[in-house]
């Protein structure tokens, strides 16, 4: 139950069987349950699986993925709306903690924000480093100097991967040709690397949209 109530104000702790507490700027009734139980029907042991994947997903890749989510679900965190927006993505997989790859990231969201999609594919891929092929009329619509796009790549059977980013200059945007390169660490080649690539702007506060592809 959310309450507004200038009484209880930013109250919080428990009085019997509730408990009070304050959420973005809500104050918040819930009753602890008198039963506890727990069902294992096969519907919700999927539900479970589908929304324990999306927080593996998460744990591993969410420190480089939350700045890029700028488009929050109602009260709910970069983390909330990750997990909620790939919850259904991971229905159909069956990995765990123990067998997940990266290619099981294909067509999951990355980011999500109001610049709307930026379609990205990889180009090159050399020893030290890879280009992208964005779509030049989108990137120049929307980019602003000191907006940053960044990169998420992995090869596709790790469960590592690697992050790289580069500021743009407002001479990097007037000229653009539609690629975009990054030096790496790693060596992609030979492989078909999973990754997502977006924009975000100087003051965080917006983003693209993307989606892991490979």
């Amino acid at each position: 139950m959310i309450v507004n109530s200038i009484i209880l104000g930013r109250a919080k702790g428990s009085a019997g069987n509730v408990t009070v507490s304050t959420q973005k700027g809500r104050t918040i009734l819930k009753q602890k349950a008198s039963i506890v139980s727990n069902p294992r029907s096969p519907a919700q042991l999927l539900q479970r699986a589908m929304i324990s994947r999306a927080v593996y997903v998460w744990q591993l890749y969410g420190n480089m993925l939350k700045s890029g989510i700028t488009s929050l679900v109602e009260y709910g965190s970069q983390y909330n709306t990750f997990v909620g927006i790939n919850s259904n993505h991971f229905k159909a997989l069956t990995f765990t903690k123990e067998t997940f790859r990266n290619a099981d990231l294909v067509n999951a969201n990355a980011t999500v924000g109001r610049l709307g999609n930026l379609n990205a594919v990889p180009g090159t891929i050399s020893a030290d480093s890879i280009s992208f092929d964005i779509d030049t009329a989108k990137f120049q619509s929307i980019a602003k100097a000191g907006d940053v796009v960044k990169v998420l790549l992995g090869h596709p059977q790790e469960q590592t991967m690697d992050f790289v980013s580069k500021t743009l200059s407002a001479n990097d945007i007037a000229n653009f040709n539609g690629l975009q390169l990054f030096q790496l660490d790693t060596n992609y080649t030979g492989t078909d690397p999973v990754c997502a690539v977006w924009l975000e702007s100087a003051n965080g506060n917006d983003s693209t949209t993307s989606k892991f592809s490979q």
